[in-house]
């Protein structure tokens, strides 16, 4: 298993947690491994800082295959601009080879931008849910000190 570093500060448990939920292994085999119950494990994977550590370290993963496939796209791309402009290319070609080009591009964009800005705004809601959780702990179940919407249940 890779070492798991986040911007949330993890203990060994919850980073050998993240980091055996990132490799595939399943809540019952992590729980084993560590001597504690199933229910700690699912426990520990509600909680912010875990949550933010393996949102993390899953695009972590996935960032190496997103540029390998940007480098194909260039070729891609191309190949079908090539196809697109042929002289001896049939107008049913031409098509499919323009509307190959654009979906390319939207999905090369959605990787590139949209899917990293998902993520940021992943991270800071896990970084808000942290300090309401943090919060929540300090104060002794004073209803108005709990922010709209949230429900104090651990009074």
């Amino acid at each position: 298993m890779q070492e798991i570093e986040s911007s949330a500060a993890l203990d060994a448990r919850d980073a050998y947690i993240v980091a055996g939920t990132v490799a595939g292994k399943t809540p019952t085999v992590i729980a084993a491994e560590l001597g504690v119950s199933v229910h700690t494990i699912y426990r520990r994977l509600k909680a912010a800082p875990v949550r933010q550590a393996l949102t993390e370290a899953r695009a972590a993963e996935v960032r190496p295959l997103v540029a390998q496939a940007v480098g194909e796209v260039q070729k891609s791309v191309e190949r079908l601009v090539a196809v697109r402009d042929g002289e001896t290319t049939r107008d049913g070609d031409r098509i499919r080879a323009s509307v190959a080009i654009l979906d390319w591009f939207s999905r090369v964009w959605e990787m590139g931008e949209v899917l990293p800005r998902i993520a940021a705004l992943e991270a800071q809601l896990a970084a808000s849910a942290l300090i309401i959780e943090t919060t929540n702990q300090h104060t002794s179940c004073n209803i108005d000190a709990v922010p709209e919407g949230m429900v104090a249940d651990d009074c």
